[in-house]
């Protein structure tokens, strides 16, 4: 029989919604993901599967995790939960992380080439927004030991509300 059997070893951590599936997509910054939705608050996720067939690399997977659910601060993507399986195969173990990631659809990279198709400036708010915006998390996440390691337009996101948010490169 090679369909795959759960284990009992599960964990699921606080923030993880019940939720249906809307899309399967391909995310620029998260890989191959399912956009969800909540079916308490309605609320439009990413839901990321994270598969490893080694233990030492599970590990190291949920220890980033277990610390990375933790941050909550305006000017970083939010991570609200995961799960955590290992499923026994006829011949093998994997384990697989299911991260619940907020959503945001639009970079600074895609943002300045707007600005640049269109011929228009950046303002001084928008450049001290930014500015602000990127000091505030990179602070944040110091202050956790964490780094970050891959700033550019790239991993610079920008809420529906104008809010700039780092994106791990982690995630």
């Amino acid at each position: 029989n090679s369909e795959s059997t759960p284990s009992n070893d599960q964990q699921t951590t606080p923030g993880v919604p019940q939720y249906d599936v809307i899309q399967k997509v391909h995310n620029p910054h998260y890989g191959d993901v399912k956009v969800i939705r909540d079916q308490r608050t309605n609320e439009l996720m990413l839901l990321k599967e994270v598969v490893v067939n080694c233990r030492e690399a599970f590990e190291t997977e949920l220890a980033f995790f277990e610390k990375r659910v933790t941050v909550s601060h305006p000017n970083i993507v939010r991570l609200y939960g995961y799960t955590t399986q290992d499923s026994q195969n006829f011949c093998s173990t994997y384990f697989k992380i299911s991260v619940f990631i907020e959503v945001i659809s639009k970079n600074l990279e895609t943002h300045l080439n707007e600005h640049i198709a269109q011929k228009q400036a950046f303002s001084e708010n928008e450049i001290l927004l930014l500015a602000d915006s990127l000091i505030n998390g990179l602070s944040y996440f110091q202050t956790l030991n964490l780094s970050h390691g891959d700033i550019r337009p790239f991993n610079i996101l920008l809420s529906h509300d104008n809010v700039y948010k780092l994106s791990d490169p982690y995630l």
